[in-house]
Order: C-alpha cells, then sequence, then structure tokens
C-alpha cells in the first residue's frame, strides 16, 4: 500500500479527511521536471516530497506526514 493511500485512510477514520489540502508544483526542463508536494492538515504542512514523477512526490511527503502524525 502507498503511503499516500495509508495517509488518507488514516485521516479517514480520524474523520480529519476534508481538513486536508494538496500542493503541488513541478520545476525544471521538461525532460527533467522535479516534482514538488506538499500536504498540509487544517493549514499546517505535514509532509514535503519531492521526486521526478508526480506519484513519487506524493508518496514522499505522504510518508513524511505519516510519521509526523505517528509522533503526536
Amino acid at each position: 500500500m502507498s503511503h499516500a493511500i495509508a495517509l488518507n485512510n488514516y485521516l479517514q477514520a480520524q474523520q480529519k479527511l476534508n481538513l486536508l489540502t494538496i500542493e503541488e508544483s513541478c520545476a525544471g526542463p521538461s525532460h527533467a521536471v522535479t516534482w514538488t508536494v506538499t500536504y498540509r492538515l487544517d493549514g499546517e504542512a505535514l509532509g514535503t516530497g519531492s521526486g521526478p514523477q508526480k506519484w513519487q512526490a506524493k508518496d514522499a511527503a505522504a510518508k513524511e506526514a505519516l510519521q509526523k502524525l505517528n509522533q503526536s
């Protein structure tokens, strides 16, 4: 299971999924794009990830967000 799905399931169980926002951006030349994704919960940044493909950036950001949520 991807970290993005795990994050979605976690927030859904906590009834906080509606507070989640995702910011996506890309930079660089078209042959070497770097995606950056940030997950925010009620405006607070939970996790940011980067990668050459959007799914990789989302997964890295979700992993960081899950780690932060599990520490609280």
